[in-house]
């Protein structure tokens, strides 16, 4: 199986859109990525039978979604982040978090849900425009 990232780049913290130095939240700079999500394709060995397909495919999407700072979020949980260095990253050890941070984290998994269902309805109608014209061609 091969897989390939579009972008994957974008994911990395401090290639994002930095704040102005003379805004509060400049010192998110280093920790902001391009997004939280990216998309991606899948190569199968074997043909796949995905539900739905006329016929088997070799080929399928991918939307990849990872726990990071860009500057789209909301200005509540930039604020939170730029008062807590560890966020989004805290340890699985942590398990009492605080009302902030639980709303942090909330917050953060609500945004990068919206964006991840965007991308793969994205991703969905780029496949079957595909798939219609390839049907064109008979």
């Amino acid at each position: 199986m091969e897989i390939v990232l579009h972008d994957p780049m974008d994911l990395v913290p401090g290639g994002g859109s930095p704040f102005d130095p003379a805004e509060p939240l400049a010192g998110l700079n280093r920790r902001l990525s391009r997004t939280g999500v990216l998309t991606g394709e899948i190569a199968y060995p074997e043909p796949v039978d995905f539900p739905g397909e006329e016929r088997p495919s070799r080929t399928g999407a991918l939307v990849v979604a990872k726990a990071t700072l860009d500057r789209d979020l909301p200005y509540e949980l930039l604020c939170y982040a730029a008062g807590n260095p560890v966020f989004p990253h805290d340890g699985t050890s942590d398990q009492w978090f605080d009302h902030q941070q639980f709303d942090a984290y909330q917050s953060l998994g609500r945004q990068l849900g919206l964006l991840a269902t965007a991308a793969g309805q994205r991703l969905e109608r780029g496949l079957a425009a595909r798939a219609q014209s390839r049907s064109y061609r008979g």
